[in-house]
């Protein structure tokens, strides 16, 4: 909708770790490029790199200044070297909520153009309760996470800065009466709107609330193994027959995931 209104550029912080920006890359390339940039250095055609809405005969495609396997790093800000003006399509970029990245990403702007005021700018923060928060209690001295997001928002005239997350409460709780030298903190000051969650989402609630639910199994043969009252330092001396059938079970989840193709996906067991 940002782009359809005319928004020029678009910029999600993906979360800390690289795996969570790889895979916020990659909706991305469905949902919004339409183009897989994981393909983007391969001598193929274009058709034959469209991914999802890029299949649907679009005019104008945004183009995703980041791929799949490059995040905006140091050595790549300094290689690419345009003016947003000269790009006639809207412009893209997935990157880590890192300091020295979003840091990499101002000095681009500002080493690139000449006047950003005229571009509107859309910040998804996505896990926005985490790192953008400024957690210290001296105003005028923010958290370099949060100073960097604020001014990479401070460049654009026209900015929107929007945060998913699914636990709020330390956004909800920041000052909003904040003002320091370069803007007002990450406040949500606009509106706070709940999500509801789609229909085939699994949590918490369907585990403990469904009365129909089956996916819990009550576990009764735990007690001499491990009371619930013991010391730190006692080891167990035996495992139990749940415990047992548990490791069969995930063995054999890991194999059918495995004959699935899904070798390389994490797997992970917790007991």
């Amino acid at each position: 909708k940002a782009l359809d209104s005319g928004y020029k550029i678009v910029i999600i912080l993906a979360g800390l770790l690289n795996s969570l920006r790889r895979q916020t890359q990659i909706r991305a390339d469905e949902s919004i490029i339409g183009v897989d940039s994981s393909l983007s250095a391969k001598n193929l055609s274009l058709s034959e790199k469209l991914i999802g809405v890029g299949k649907n005969n679009r005019n104008q495609r945004p183009f995703s200044v980041t791929t799949v396997d490059g995040d905006f790093n140091k050595q790549y800000a300094t290689q690419l070297q345009f003016e947003i003006e000269h790009s006639a399509n809207p412009l893209v970029f997935v990157v880590k909520k890192n300091v020295s990245v979003i840091k990499n990403l101002i000095e681009w702007f500002k080493n690139n153009n000449l006047d950003l005021s005229k571009f509107p700018l859309l910040l998804i923060d996505d896990e926005a309760d985490h790192a953008s928060i400024n957690t210290n209690n001296d105003d005028l001295n923010p958290t370099r996470t949060n100073q960097r997001i604020r001014e990479l928002l401070e460049l654009f005239q026209k900015n929107v800065y929007l945060g998913y997350t699914a636990t709020p409460f330390a956004n909800i709780f920041i000052n909003p009466e904040t003002d320091d030298d370069m803007m007002n903190d990450l406040f949500p000051e606009n509106f706070i709107m709940t999500l509801d969650p789609p229909s085939n989402y699994f949590g918490a609630d369907k585990i403990f609330l469904d009365q129909n639910s089956n996916v819990i199994r009550t576990v009764n043969d735990f007690s001499d193994f491990l009371p619930f009252s013991h010391k730190i330092s006692q080891i167990p001396s035996f495992i139990p027959e749940s415990l047992k059938t548990s490791i069969r079970v995930y063995i054999l989840a890991c194999t059918i995931r495995i004959l699935r193709d899904q070798k390389n996906d994490h797997n992970s067991m917790l007991v």
